[in-house]
């Protein structure tokens, strides 16, 4: 391997890191806010109060809307986690057999 390649890659890996780890934590809000305020006339010149009333209900109904595909996930996995038991336990009894 070329050591330049590797102390480059030393470099830029924890700034890539910082930003991948960065968009993660961005959420959306500021998005949204800017959207409101660009789509809407009337929110144009609305308080900051009334964005923010927005923005909170917007992430209140993204938060349940997730909260259904993080339980759809933890029931799919649940069930490979019970289903592997049992076809051990099918074919341990098998094996006995």
């Amino acid at each position: 391997m070329d050591l330049n390649w590797e102390l480059t890659t030393f470099r830029v890996c924890p700034v890539i890191s910082g930003i991948c780890l960065q968009s993660l934590y961005d959420d959306g809000t500021e998005t949204t806010r800017r959207q409101l305020r660009g789509t809407c006339q009337s929110l144009q010149v609305a308080s900051e109060d009334t964005i923010n009333c927005l923005v909170d209900i917007w992430r209140g109904v993204v938060g349940r809307v997730y909260h259904y595909y993080q339980l759809s996930a933890k029931a799919y996995f649940t069930y490979l986690k019970l289903n592997s038991k049992v076809r051990a336990t099918f074919n341990y009894i098998l094996g006995m057999c």
